[in-house]
């Protein structure tokens, strides 16, 4: 497996964590894009420093998050991308299991699981097309197929992930449940933050 990771870098002190649960976690052959809106000169040096393989394209101007999400997605160059928050501590074997699924399934274009934000678990439930209009039950933190990803609409300031599991379901793709928390969304971050 060939895998692209995705990751907006705004303003977020939770970073570095999430980089280094990237390369705890991740024992795929794998690119690591960062998209970097923070501007703050001394922690993208640290990162530089720390992670001399990760890809990092910087913006002059500061990017909404979709729009960040689309720079990176066009970079990516795996048969499977992730987009990953900069908030976002994966558990051992995260994607392993993610992959594993998209094996079991192929007729699914992407697998998503549990998760917890902070000490809660935010469970989701089984593929259900009907449930998924009615509300969102996953995250972007989602393991799709390359061939079935589409661009984030960058017209949107919210409920961008929800509209592109929308997309892909009324475009035949479907998504498959690992039932397992797989994921950690630490308090704090820009992401939970919004």
């Amino acid at each position: 497996m060939k895998l692209s990771i995705v990751t907006l870098h705004t303003n977020d002190t939770k970073i570095l964590e999430t980089i280094e649960s990237v390369y705890k976690t991740v024992k795929a052959q794998f690119e690591y894009i960062l998209v970097d809106n923070n501007r703050n000169k001394e922690r993208l040096n640290i990162i530089k420093q720390k992670f001399p393989l990760l890809k990092i394209i910087q913006n002059p101007t500061n990017y909404g998050y979709a729009r960040g999400i689309n720079v990176g997605l066009r970079e990516a160059k795996g048969e499977y991308v992730i987009f990953w928050d900069a908030d976002i501590v994966a558990e051992p074997g995260m994607i392993t299991k993610m992959w594993q699924a998209l094996q079991k399934y192929p007729a699914a274009s992407y697998a998503y699981s549990h998760f917890y934000f902070g000490r809660k678990k935010m469970t989701a439930v089984v593929f259900d097309p009907v449930l998924l209009r009615q509300r969102n039950y996953i995250t972007s933190t989602s393991l799709i197929r390359r061939l079935a990803v589409e661009s984030w609409d960058e017209s949107l300031r919210r409920f961008q992930d929800w509209d592109l599991w929308l997309r892909l379901l009324k475009n035949g793709k479907t998504g498959v449940l690992v039932d397992q928390y797989l994921f950690r969304i630490q308090p704090g971050g820009t992401m939970s933050a919004w």
